[in-house]
């Protein structure tokens, strides 16, 4: 997160349900780079008594686009 962080990170909705010991939570954010948005994405997490126990991240179509190029993942195959 900390390179977020430099780059200008921006929480744009968070949402938060649940009693300590079952939270949800759900952040849509952006990241820009100067004036430039240089990426989206979501986070869900879900928390037990403020720790976390399950994180996903899911990039916006920008972020996937640039990990794949980078051959950092793979294009899911389906049939």
């Amino acid at each position: 997160m900390r390179r977020y962080v430099r780059a200008g990170f921006e929480a744009l909705d968070v949402l938060v349900d649940g009693p300590p010991w079952a939270m949800r939570a759900a952040i849509r954010y952006r990241v820009l780079d100067g004036d430039k948005l240089a990426y989206r994405g979501t986070s869900f997490v879900r928390m037990s008594w403020g720790r976390i126990v399950e994180a996903r991240v899911l990039p916006g179509r920008s972020g996937r686009r640039r990990a794949r190029a980078s051959g950092r993942i793979r294009r899911r195959m389906t049939s």
